[in-house]
Formats: C-alpha cells, structure tokens, sequence
C-alpha cells in the first residue's frame, strides 16, 4: 500500500539561504547540491510523491533464477534527477522497469531514510549509472505522444535515438513456492522531424532517409547488437548531413 504525501516549502526560509548566495560564484552542480542540503530534501517538490517501499526485501526472496524488476541491479545507484524543471544530484535511485517508474532512496533532515515513488508526470529526466534517460512525453509529435522513460543514446541538430526499456514478467513454481521471473525487452526509437519512428531494421532508416542509401549500404542492423548497431549507424548518417548542410550554406 502506498500513502500520497504533499510538499510544503518554507519560502522565507529558502529565501534567507539563496540571498547570499548571489554575491558567491558557483557552478549549478554546487548550488543545486548546496540548496537540497540547506532547506532539506523534504521541503523540496522531490517529496511530492508515495511512500513505497517497492515490494523491497519480498521481491528479492521470490526472485525465480535471480532475475529482477530493475535497471541493471535491485541495489540503488546514486544518481540525478530532474523534478518539475528542478534538478537534484547526489541522489540515491533505482528504475523499476517492469512497472516504467522510479524509486528513490531520500535522507531528511533528522537522518530517517524514505523511500519515495515520485510523480511520474513530474519527472523530466535522470541519470543513473551513468546513463542518462529522459520522459518521452516532453517531447511534442505529430501523432499520438508517447510516454514514459527511455535512455538517450545518440542526440544531434537532425535527430534522437532512444532507447526504451522493460521486463515482462512470469510465474514459476519453485519448491513448493510461486515465484516470479522477470525478462528484459526493448524498443529502439527515432525522433525526427516532430515524431517517433520505430527502428528494427536497416530499411527503416533507409525509408527516413533515402538519399543516403548508397553511402549506408554497408550498414547493418542485427538483432543481438540492434542498439549499438543503429548507433554506429546514425554516427556516420549525422556525419554525411553535416557535412551536406554545411555546402549547402
């Protein structure tokens, strides 16, 4: 069960900390990080959220052939994330990617530590083990918006690979006991020209971009390496329109 709780800011207060704080040369990191810890991580809108403890030590012990829920470990990482237009470092998170939802680690200020389910909707973007990833709904399309979280993997002035990620999941019986397998899936995604494409084979980039057939033809995309292939891919396409829109200037 998870209980909704509100955010409450003392503005007076914030405000007696960030006065002088205009006469001092900082870069962003440092006044982010010396902001939180200043007011306190519970006056801050990263505490407008649930209380949820994600099934915790339970989803580890129904664990079927150590699979889990997770990004890259059941542990949390320390990380960032960008709340609301605020962005806050330092922070302990981990990416449930069954459920496409964070949770967080937070210390307050009387050292207890909660665990806290953020606003999806809220949530611009993180970065967590030195990946960063971004919520698709702030980016506008065409068609029908897409939601939730995807890796950025490739970013230039023509276009966005992404990345999305999931697990679908299975029960087991094992000794006498239902337990839960948990499978990685994932879909590569285009952003170009205002919408999303889906990216599986060389021919679909190749429909995106026809007038750089011939120089892609070497190319290929193949299915245990389909992400880190259209990466190398767009790399050399994001050269060639470079190089052609600079002629063209």
């Amino acid at each position: 069960m998870r209980t909704k709780i509100t955010p409450w800011i003392l503005v007076v207060y914030s405000a007696c900390f960030l006065l002088p704080l205009l006469s001092i040369s900082q870069t962003n990191v440092d006044y982010s990080t010396w902001f939180d810890q200043k007011i306190g991580l519970e006056n801050t809108a990263l505490f407008n959220g649930y209380f949820d403890d994600g099934e915790g030590t339970a989803e580890r012990n129904k664990s079927y052939d150590g699979s889990q829920r997770y990004l890259d470990s059941f542990n949390f990482f320390e990380g960032s994330i960008t709340y609301d237009g605020q962005t806050y470092r330092n922070i302990q998170l981990k990416y449930d990617l069954y459920k496409d939802e964070l949770l967080l680690n937070l210390i307050n200020s009387n050292g207890f530590i909660l665990k806290i389910k953020p606003l999806k909707r809220s949530v611009d973007g993180f970065t967590i083990n030195n990946r960063d990833f971004v919520n698709l709904k702030n980016y506008p399309t065409k068609n029908e918006k897409l939601v939730g979280f995807a890796e950025v993997k490739f970013s230039s002035p023509f276009f966005i690979f992404f990345t999305k990620y999931g697990k679908k999941r299975s029960e087991h019986i094992e000794d006498l006991m239902v337990k839960v397998r948990y499978k990685d899936f994932s879909k590569n995604l285009l952003y170009y020209q205002g919408d999303f494409y889906p990216i599986t084979k060389q021919r679909d980039l190749i429909r995106l971009f026809p007038s750089y057939k011939t120089e892609m033809r070497a190319f290929k995309i193949h299915k245990a390496t389909a992400s880190d292939d259209i990466r190398t891919y767009l790399t050399r396409l994001n050269l060639l329109m470079s190089k052609h829109s600079s002629i063209n200037e």
